[in-house]
């Protein structure tokens, strides 16, 4: 049953991609109603992807696990890239991803 797993975990990313790619779809087009996506939630899910990376290489040290767990890092980072081009960048409130994720701090106290 174990090489099952072992098999199947790869498939994790793959499935994970299908449910981000109509996401980072929408996000990318330019009539994109960027009210329909909650930051807090996409840095959540960021967050907690992070942790989930750092839990795999330094306690678990799996090689496979730290694949996918970095795999949803760097697929909440597109995602949250995106919605912040969306909403600062393209409307001209912010020059970039960083200087629009400082406004959306300043804007959320």
């Amino acid at each position: 049953m174990e090489t099952v797993f072992v098999i199947l975990y790869p498939a994790v990313a793959f499935i994970s991609a299908y449910a981000y790619i109509p996401q980072i779809r929408k996000l990318w087009s330019k009539d994109c109603n960027v009210d329909a996506f909650c930051m807090k939630s996409w840095l959540l899910w960021l967050a907690g992807s992070v942790i989930t990376l750092g839990y795999a290489a330094c306690v678990v040290s799996d090689l496979m696990f730290s694949i996918t767990a970095l795999f949803a890092v760097i697929m909440n980072m597109t995602c949250v890239c995106l919605l912040l081009n969306a909403r600062y960048v393209r409307t001209g409130l912010a020059n970039n991803v960083f200087v629009a994720l400082f406004v959306w701090c300043l804007s959320s106290l």
